[in-house]
Protein backbone atom coordinates (compact mmCIF):
# COMPACT_ATOMS: atom_id res chain seq x y z
CA UNK A 1 0.00 0.00 0.00
CA UNK A 2 1.08 3.36 -1.19
CA UNK A 3 2.24 5.67 1.20
CA UNK A 4 1.40 3.75 4.62
CA UNK A 5 4.61 3.69 6.19
CA UNK A 6 4.71 7.67 5.69
CA UNK A 7 1.70 8.20 6.90
CA UNK A 8 2.13 5.44 9.89
CA UNK A 9 5.62 7.24 11.03
CA UNK A 10 4.35 10.74 10.58
CA UNK A 11 1.29 10.38 12.74
CA UNK A 12 2.69 8.55 15.32
CA UNK A 13 5.34 11.09 15.59
CA UNK A 14 2.71 13.64 15.19
CA UNK A 15 1.50 11.98 18.77
CA UNK A 16 4.11 10.95 21.09
CA UNK A 17 5.71 14.35 20.01
CA UNK A 18 3.08 16.23 21.93
CA UNK A 19 3.77 18.05 24.95
CA UNK A 20 0.29 17.58 26.51
CA UNK A 21 0.83 13.56 25.80
CA UNK A 22 4.50 13.66 27.32
CA UNK A 23 3.35 15.51 30.54
CA UNK A 24 0.27 13.37 30.68
CA UNK A 25 2.49 9.84 30.14
CA UNK A 26 4.95 11.31 32.97
CA UNK A 27 2.44 12.95 35.63
CA UNK A 28 0.42 9.33 35.48
CA UNK A 29 3.82 7.39 35.84
CA UNK A 30 4.75 9.46 38.55
CA UNK A 31 1.50 9.09 40.44
CA UNK A 32 1.49 5.31 39.84
CA UNK A 33 4.97 4.50 40.86
CA UNK A 34 4.12 6.72 44.21
CA UNK A 35 1.19 5.12 44.87
CA UNK A 36 3.40 1.81 45.44
CA UNK A 37 5.62 3.20 48.14
CA UNK A 38 1.77 3.70 50.36
CA UNK A 39 2.51 0.45 52.03
CA UNK A 40 5.86 1.49 52.87
CA UNK A 41 4.72 4.98 54.04
CA UNK A 42 1.94 3.48 56.06
CA UNK A 43 3.99 2.48 59.29
CA UNK A 44 6.15 5.88 59.56
CA UNK A 45 2.90 7.69 60.25
CA UNK A 46 0.82 5.38 62.09
CA UNK A 47 1.04 5.55 66.13
CA UNK A 48 2.82 3.57 68.23
CA UNK A 49 -0.07 2.92 70.67
CA UNK A 50 -0.47 2.34 74.25
CA UNK A 51 -2.35 0.01 76.03
CA UNK A 52 -1.75 1.63 79.49
CA UNK A 53 -3.95 4.39 80.36
CA UNK A 54 -2.12 7.91 81.46
CA UNK A 55 -3.66 9.14 84.60
CA UNK A 56 -4.06 12.48 83.17
CA UNK A 57 -5.75 11.58 80.19
CA UNK A 58 -8.53 9.89 82.41
CA UNK A 59 -12.46 10.70 81.85
CA UNK A 60 -13.73 8.50 83.71
CA UNK A 61 -15.19 8.76 87.58
CA UNK A 62 -18.11 6.74 89.36
CA UNK A 63 -19.66 6.21 92.67
CA UNK A 64 -20.81 3.23 94.08
CA UNK A 65 -23.81 3.65 96.20
CA UNK A 66 -23.87 2.50 99.63
CA UNK A 67 -24.53 -1.28 100.00
CA UNK A 68 -23.05 -4.98 99.86
CA UNK A 69 -21.46 -5.16 96.61
CA UNK A 70 -20.84 -8.81 94.76
CA UNK A 71 -16.93 -10.17 95.89
CA UNK A 72 -14.69 -9.15 92.62
CA UNK A 73 -17.14 -6.31 91.54
CA UNK A 74 -15.41 -3.53 92.72
CA UNK A 75 -12.17 -4.68 91.99
CA UNK A 76 -13.33 -5.46 88.13
CA UNK A 77 -14.78 -1.34 88.55
CA UNK A 78 -11.40 -0.05 89.82
CA UNK A 79 -9.66 -1.78 86.50
CA UNK A 80 -11.21 0.70 84.30
CA UNK A 81 -9.27 4.28 83.32
CA UNK A 82 -11.47 5.94 85.68
CA UNK A 83 -11.45 7.28 89.08
CA UNK A 84 -13.39 6.76 92.23
CA UNK A 85 -15.72 9.18 94.07
CA UNK A 86 -16.73 8.61 97.64
CA UNK A 87 -20.32 10.55 97.09
CA UNK A 88 -22.69 11.45 93.70
CA UNK A 89 -21.87 15.57 94.86
CA UNK A 90 -18.16 14.64 94.61
CA UNK A 91 -18.47 13.41 90.98
CA UNK A 92 -21.01 16.49 90.10
CA UNK A 93 -18.22 18.84 91.33
CA UNK A 94 -15.39 16.97 89.00
CA UNK A 95 -17.65 16.97 85.91
CA UNK A 96 -18.48 21.07 86.42
CA UNK A 97 -14.83 21.60 87.16
CA UNK A 98 -14.23 19.71 84.15
CA UNK A 99 -11.80 16.84 85.31
CA UNK A 100 -14.30 14.38 83.89
CA UNK A 101 -16.25 13.98 80.87
CA UNK A 102 -18.40 11.18 81.62
CA UNK A 103 -19.09 9.71 85.22
CA UNK A 104 -20.77 6.84 86.45
CA UNK A 105 -23.25 6.51 89.76
CA UNK A 106 -23.53 2.69 90.23
CA UNK A 107 -26.89 1.60 92.01
CA UNK A 108 -26.37 -2.24 91.90
CA UNK A 109 -24.42 -4.71 89.94
CA UNK A 110 -26.92 -4.16 86.48
CA UNK A 111 -28.11 -0.79 87.57
CA UNK A 112 -26.55 2.50 86.91
CA UNK A 113 -26.39 6.29 85.87
CA UNK A 114 -24.39 7.77 83.70
CA UNK A 115 -23.51 11.52 84.16
CA UNK A 116 -22.33 14.31 81.70
CA UNK A 117 -21.76 17.86 82.35
CA UNK A 118 -22.26 18.53 78.62
CA UNK A 119 -23.29 15.67 76.32
CA UNK A 120 -21.26 15.69 72.94
CA UNK A 121 -22.65 14.08 69.65
CA UNK A 122 -19.66 11.13 70.22
CA UNK A 123 -20.12 10.92 73.84
CA UNK A 124 -20.13 6.67 74.73
CA UNK A 125 -21.05 4.79 77.82
CA UNK A 126 -20.14 1.73 76.29
CA UNK A 127 -17.55 0.92 78.78
CA UNK A 128 -19.78 0.27 81.77
CA UNK A 129 -22.61 -2.05 80.77
CA UNK A 130 -20.02 -4.05 79.09
CA UNK A 131 -17.73 -4.71 82.50
CA UNK A 132 -21.44 -5.08 84.51
CA UNK A 133 -22.70 -7.59 81.78
CA UNK A 134 -19.48 -9.34 81.75
CA UNK A 135 -19.42 -9.68 85.15
CA UNK A 136 -22.69 -11.06 85.74
CA UNK A 137 -22.73 -13.40 83.29
CA UNK A 138 -19.25 -15.13 84.69
CA UNK A 139 -20.82 -15.32 88.20
CA UNK A 140 -23.94 -16.63 86.96
CA UNK A 141 -21.79 -19.81 85.14
CA UNK A 142 -19.44 -20.04 88.40
CA UNK A 143 -22.49 -20.34 90.81
CA UNK A 144 -23.56 -23.66 88.17
CA UNK A 145 -20.06 -25.17 88.03
CA UNK A 146 -19.41 -23.81 85.02
CA UNK A 147 -15.54 -22.39 84.17
CA UNK A 148 -15.94 -18.86 82.26
CA UNK A 149 -12.83 -19.28 80.51
CA UNK A 150 -15.17 -22.29 78.67
CA UNK A 151 -17.39 -20.44 77.91
CA UNK A 152 -15.88 -18.82 74.56
CA UNK A 153 -15.08 -22.64 73.20
CA UNK A 154 -19.03 -23.35 73.93
CA UNK A 155 -20.69 -20.28 72.42
CA UNK A 156 -18.13 -19.96 69.45
CA UNK A 157 -16.70 -23.74 68.48
CA UNK A 158 -14.01 -23.19 65.83
CA UNK A 159 -15.78 -24.63 62.61
CA UNK A 160 -12.85 -25.87 59.79
CA UNK A 161 -13.80 -25.20 56.65
CA UNK A 162 -12.13 -25.65 53.50
CA UNK A 163 -13.05 -23.73 50.49
CA UNK A 164 -12.11 -25.26 46.62
CA UNK A 165 -12.99 -23.05 43.67
CA UNK A 166 -12.97 -24.96 40.88
CA UNK A 167 -13.49 -22.05 38.45
CA UNK A 168 -12.80 -18.18 39.07
CA UNK A 169 -12.75 -16.35 42.42
CA UNK A 170 -14.90 -12.79 41.80
CA UNK A 171 -13.57 -12.07 45.47
CA UNK A 172 -9.84 -12.00 44.24
CA UNK A 173 -10.25 -11.46 40.51
CA UNK A 174 -12.90 -8.34 40.38
CA UNK A 175 -11.30 -5.46 41.39
CA UNK A 176 -7.67 -5.84 39.29
CA UNK A 177 -10.27 -6.88 36.04
CA UNK A 178 -12.30 -3.70 36.87
CA UNK A 179 -9.10 -1.62 37.02
CA UNK A 180 -7.81 -2.52 33.73
CA UNK A 181 -11.08 -2.13 32.22
CA UNK A 182 -11.31 1.16 32.76
CA UNK A 183 -7.79 1.36 31.55
CA UNK A 184 -9.36 0.12 28.28
CA UNK A 185 -12.66 2.50 28.90
CA UNK A 186 -10.49 6.00 28.96
CA UNK A 187 -7.85 4.70 26.36
CA UNK A 188 -11.05 4.28 23.85
CA UNK A 189 -12.37 7.66 24.50
CA UNK A 190 -9.42 9.44 24.62
CA UNK A 191 -8.01 8.13 21.51
CA UNK A 192 -10.88 7.78 19.80
CA UNK A 193 -11.76 11.71 19.85
CA UNK A 194 -8.37 12.45 18.88
CA UNK A 195 -8.69 10.07 16.01
CA UNK A 196 -11.47 11.86 14.81
CA UNK A 197 -10.67 15.07 15.56
CA UNK A 198 -7.45 14.37 13.32
CA UNK A 199 -9.16 13.68 10.65
CA UNK A 200 -11.82 16.74 10.73
CA UNK A 201 -9.01 19.14 11.25
CA UNK A 202 -7.79 17.76 7.62
CA UNK A 203 -10.98 17.70 5.79
CA UNK A 204 -11.18 21.28 7.73
CA UNK A 205 -8.19 22.89 6.45
CA UNK A 206 -8.56 20.79 2.97
CA UNK A 207 -5.32 19.10 3.49
CA UNK A 208 -7.23 16.00 2.58
CA UNK A 209 -7.60 17.08 -0.86
CA UNK A 210 -3.88 16.85 -1.11
CA UNK A 211 -2.91 13.65 0.62
CA UNK A 212 -5.18 12.08 -1.50
CA UNK A 213 -3.69 13.02 -4.38
CA UNK A 214 0.07 11.49 -3.25
CA UNK A 215 -1.46 8.22 -1.58
CA UNK A 216 -4.44 5.89 -1.38
CA UNK A 217 -7.36 6.38 1.08
CA UNK A 218 -6.43 2.92 2.27
CA UNK A 219 -3.30 4.25 3.07
CA UNK A 220 -4.05 7.24 5.07
CA UNK A 221 -7.07 5.78 7.62
CA UNK A 222 -4.84 2.93 7.95
CA UNK A 223 -1.80 4.61 8.79
CA UNK A 224 -3.84 7.14 10.93
CA UNK A 225 -5.76 4.40 13.31
CA UNK A 226 -2.52 2.28 13.32
CA UNK A 227 -0.29 5.42 14.55
CA UNK A 228 -2.89 6.35 16.98
CA UNK A 229 -3.29 2.29 18.47
CA UNK A 230 0.75 2.39 18.48
CA UNK A 231 1.01 5.61 20.54
CA UNK A 232 -1.73 4.57 22.84
CA UNK A 233 0.15 1.27 23.17
CA UNK A 234 3.50 3.15 24.05
CA UNK A 235 1.82 5.97 26.39
CA UNK A 236 0.06 2.72 28.59
CA UNK A 237 3.16 0.90 28.83
CA UNK A 238 5.19 3.56 30.54
CA UNK A 239 2.79 4.11 32.71
CA UNK A 240 2.34 0.62 33.65
CA UNK A 241 5.57 -0.20 33.98
CA UNK A 242 6.01 2.90 36.29
CA UNK A 243 3.47 1.00 38.54
CA UNK A 244 5.08 -2.84 37.60
CA UNK A 245 8.85 -1.55 38.73
CA UNK A 246 7.32 0.49 41.99
CA UNK A 247 5.36 -3.07 42.64
CA UNK A 248 8.83 -4.95 42.40
CA UNK A 249 10.51 -2.33 44.61
CA UNK A 250 7.55 -2.57 47.63
CA UNK A 251 6.23 -5.77 46.70
CA UNK A 252 7.24 -7.03 50.58
CA UNK A 253 5.49 -4.47 51.96
CA UNK A 254 2.11 -5.20 49.94
CA UNK A 255 -0.53 -6.72 51.81
CA UNK A 256 -1.20 -10.62 51.24
CA UNK A 257 -4.50 -10.11 49.70
CA UNK A 258 -2.79 -7.98 47.26
CA UNK A 259 -0.83 -10.56 46.07
CA UNK A 260 -3.64 -13.17 45.91
CA UNK A 261 -5.71 -10.45 43.85
CA UNK A 262 -3.11 -9.91 41.34
CA UNK A 263 -2.26 -13.67 41.32
CA UNK A 264 -5.69 -14.67 40.90
CA UNK A 265 -6.77 -12.26 37.81
CA UNK A 266 -3.49 -12.11 35.99
CA UNK A 267 -4.20 -15.88 34.62
CA UNK A 268 -3.28 -17.03 30.90
CA UNK A 269 -6.51 -17.12 30.01
CA UNK A 270 -7.08 -13.76 31.36
CA UNK A 271 -4.69 -12.06 30.17
CA UNK A 272 -4.50 -13.62 26.40
CA UNK A 273 -8.42 -12.88 26.40
CA UNK A 274 -7.23 -9.33 27.71
CA UNK A 275 -4.96 -8.47 25.31
CA UNK A 276 -6.70 -9.74 22.37
CA UNK A 277 -9.95 -8.36 23.20
CA UNK A 278 -8.27 -5.08 24.06
CA UNK A 279 -6.32 -4.66 20.57
CA UNK A 280 -8.77 -5.80 18.42
CA UNK A 281 -11.53 -4.13 20.02
CA UNK A 282 -9.67 -0.78 19.93
CA UNK A 283 -8.64 -1.01 16.63
CA UNK A 284 -12.17 -1.24 15.49
CA UNK A 285 -13.94 1.45 17.36
CA UNK A 286 -10.83 3.84 15.90
CA UNK A 287 -11.86 3.03 12.54
CA UNK A 288 -15.66 3.75 13.48
CA UNK A 289 -14.45 7.25 15.36
CA UNK A 290 -12.25 8.12 11.76
CA UNK A 291 -14.85 7.07 9.78
CA UNK A 292 -17.42 9.67 11.63
CA UNK A 293 -15.02 12.47 11.54
CA UNK A 294 -14.50 12.16 7.84
CA UNK A 295 -18.19 12.63 7.82
CA UNK A 296 -18.12 16.53 8.53
CA UNK A 297 -16.34 19.23 7.39
CA UNK A 298 -15.53 21.22 10.67
CA UNK A 299 -13.99 19.94 13.76
CA UNK A 300 -16.53 21.87 16.00
CA UNK A 301 -18.89 19.33 14.17
CA UNK A 302 -16.82 16.23 15.94
CA UNK A 303 -18.36 16.17 19.05
CA UNK A 304 -21.99 15.44 17.12
CA UNK A 305 -20.64 13.24 14.80
CA UNK A 306 -18.89 11.12 17.07
CA UNK A 307 -22.16 10.82 19.74
CA UNK A 308 -23.76 7.89 18.69
CA UNK A 309 -20.93 5.81 18.93
CA UNK A 310 -19.61 7.52 22.69
CA UNK A 311 -23.40 6.17 23.79
CA UNK A 312 -22.95 2.82 22.68
CA UNK A 313 -19.26 2.80 24.37
CA UNK A 314 -20.37 3.83 27.34
CA UNK A 315 -23.33 1.47 27.33
CA UNK A 316 -20.99 -1.36 27.34
CA UNK A 317 -19.35 0.43 30.03
CA UNK A 318 -22.61 0.54 32.11
CA UNK A 319 -22.91 -3.34 31.23
CA UNK A 320 -19.54 -4.37 32.50
CA UNK A 321 -20.25 -2.42 35.82
CA UNK A 322 -23.29 -3.35 36.72
CA UNK A 323 -22.45 -7.15 35.18
CA UNK A 324 -20.17 -7.73 38.46
CA UNK A 325 -22.78 -8.40 40.31
CA UNK A 326 -24.83 -10.70 37.45
CA UNK A 327 -21.88 -12.29 35.98
CA UNK A 328 -23.73 -15.50 35.16
CA UNK A 329 -26.87 -13.59 33.49
CA UNK A 330 -27.81 -13.94 29.88
CA UNK A 331 -27.48 -10.45 29.55
CA UNK A 332 -23.85 -10.26 30.60
CA UNK A 333 -22.82 -13.55 28.08
CA UNK A 334 -24.63 -11.54 25.22
CA UNK A 335 -23.24 -8.17 25.94
CA UNK A 336 -19.59 -10.36 26.21
CA UNK A 337 -20.25 -11.83 22.37
CA UNK A 338 -21.11 -8.66 20.79
CA UNK A 339 -18.33 -6.80 19.66
CA UNK A 340 -19.29 -3.04 20.46
CA UNK A 341 -19.36 -4.27 23.74
CA UNK A 342 -17.28 -7.21 24.44
CA UNK A 343 -14.47 -5.61 24.20
CA UNK A 344 -14.98 -4.36 27.85
CA UNK A 345 -17.41 -7.31 28.98
CA UNK A 346 -15.43 -10.19 27.61
CA UNK A 347 -12.34 -10.01 29.60
CA UNK A 348 -14.30 -8.68 32.53
CA UNK A 349 -16.78 -11.72 32.34
CA UNK A 350 -13.11 -14.19 31.56
CA UNK A 351 -11.93 -13.06 35.26
CA UNK A 352 -15.27 -13.37 36.90
CA UNK A 353 -16.74 -16.52 35.45
CA UNK A 354 -15.27 -19.57 33.68
CA UNK A 355 -16.39 -18.74 29.70
CA UNK A 356 -16.60 -21.70 27.63
CA UNK A 357 -14.38 -22.12 24.66
CA UNK A 358 -17.21 -21.92 21.96
CA UNK A 359 -18.10 -18.47 23.27
CA UNK A 360 -14.42 -17.14 23.15
CA UNK A 361 -14.46 -18.17 19.51
CA UNK A 362 -17.27 -16.87 18.27
CA UNK A 363 -16.85 -13.47 20.55
CA UNK A 364 -13.27 -13.29 18.76
CA UNK A 365 -14.78 -14.60 15.23
CA UNK A 366 -17.79 -11.95 15.11
CA UNK A 367 -14.94 -8.78 17.16
CA UNK A 368 -12.48 -9.39 14.10
CA UNK A 369 -14.84 -10.27 11.10
CA UNK A 370 -16.58 -6.77 12.38
CA UNK A 371 -13.34 -5.19 12.69
CA UNK A 372 -12.39 -5.86 9.50
CA UNK A 373 -15.73 -4.60 7.93
CA UNK A 374 -15.82 -1.03 9.57
CA UNK A 375 -11.75 -0.38 8.20
CA UNK A 376 -13.15 -1.36 4.61
CA UNK A 377 -16.22 0.82 5.72
CA UNK A 378 -13.95 3.68 7.41
CA UNK A 379 -11.62 3.75 4.33
CA UNK A 380 -14.54 3.99 1.82
CA UNK A 381 -16.45 7.11 3.66
CA UNK A 382 -12.61 8.38 4.32
CA UNK A 383 -12.34 8.49 -0.03
CA UNK A 384 -16.02 9.77 -0.37
CA UNK A 385 -15.47 12.96 2.53
CA UNK A 386 -12.37 13.91 0.45
CA UNK A 387 -14.83 14.61 -2.64
CA UNK A 388 -17.72 16.38 -0.15
CA UNK A 389 -17.81 19.28 1.49
CA UNK A 390 -20.25 21.51 3.33
CA UNK A 391 -23.21 20.66 5.58
CA UNK A 392 -23.78 18.02 7.35
CA UNK A 393 -25.31 14.60 5.88
CA UNK A 394 -27.02 11.94 8.10
CA UNK A 395 -24.78 8.79 8.45
CA UNK A 396 -27.37 6.83 6.33
CA UNK A 397 -26.83 8.92 3.46
CA UNK A 398 -23.26 9.09 4.22
CA UNK A 399 -23.04 5.02 3.93
CA UNK A 400 -25.00 4.16 1.07
CA UNK A 401 -22.99 6.63 -1.39
CA UNK A 402 -20.15 5.73 0.11
CA UNK A 403 -20.34 2.30 -0.69
CA UNK A 404 -22.07 3.22 -3.95
CA UNK A 405 -19.45 5.04 -5.32
CA UNK A 406 -16.14 3.49 -6.88
CA UNK A 407 -12.57 4.72 -7.05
Amino acid sequence: MKGLFTVFNYELNQHIRKKSVIVTTIVLALILFGITFIPRLIPLFSGSGSSDADPKDISYGYVLAQGAWPKGLEEAVQSLPAKRYETRSELEIALKDGELKTGFYLESPLKFETLYMDRTLYASADIMPGLLASFYTNSQLVSKGINPEDLPSILHPEVEQTTTVLGQDNTSTAFIAMFLMLIVYFLVLIYGIATATMVAREKDSRAMELLITSTSARSLILGKVFASAVAAIMQLSVILFAAFVGYQINKSTFPEVIHLMLSGTLTTNYVVAYIFYTLVGYLMYLFLYAALGSTVSRVEDVSSATAPIQFLFIFGYMIAAFGMNMSDSILFRVASIIPFTGVLVMPLRTALVSVPMTDHILAAGLMGLFTVLIAYLAIRIYRWGTLNYGNKTSLRKVVTEALRNKD
